[in-house]
């Protein structure tokens, strides 16, 4: 008696994908020394074509710790995003594209980005622009405050009790 090849469930098929995916991504940061922004992966939701539709992360994972305090910033890259998520307030983690429309620099705590407390507002040190938590262009004073342009936001769930949260990577405004 043969036996019949048995066919993954599609639960499976995605586990091994994203293992798949995950084993890639801890290779190419392994091979690079691990000291690139942004390797590391939280938990995160795939679409059935296998495209990354959200990032969940808690503030107690090693990662995203940071996100514990005001005024502090974590990169992320995920579905080929570069993303910098920001703890505005107690109750509010915002996530913009921590690429500077300008001259690509980039504004991550490690890069040339600062966030300012006071004004609630992104500082790009390549020169000098500012922008809103919803990723709009306010000024700065190398292009004599011409526009530079916006940088790309995304919705954020977050619960501040738990300290857990959900970038949403498809409704990028």
């Amino acid at each position: 008696m043969s036996a019949t090849p048995r066919t993954p469930s599609i639960a499976s098929q995605v586990s091994r994908r994203r293992f798949l995916r995950d084993l890639g991504i801890a290779t190419g940061c392994v091979a690079t020394g691990a000291t690139l922004l942004g390797c590391e992966v939280s938990e995160v939701k795939v679409s059935g074509g296998g495209d990354v539709t959200e990032l969940a992360f808690n503030v107690t994972d090693a990662k995203f710790v940071d996100l514990k305090a005001v005024g502090k910033m974590v990169a992320v890259n995920v579905g080929g995003a570069k993303l910098l998520l920001i703890r505005t307030t107690q109750a509010e983690v915002i996530a913009l594209s921590r690429i500077c429309p300008h001259a690509a620099c980039d504004l991550s705590p490690d890069g040339v980005g600062t966030w300012k407390v006071a004004s609630s507002t992104l500082h790009c040190g390549c020169h000098n622009s500012e922008f809103k938590p919803d990723g709009k262009y306010v000024a700065d004073s190398v292009n004599g405050g011409g526009k530079v342009g916006d940088l790309d936001s995304y919705p954020v769930t977050f619960d501040a009790a738990a300290g857990t949260g959900i970038v949403d990577l498809v409704g990028a405004v």
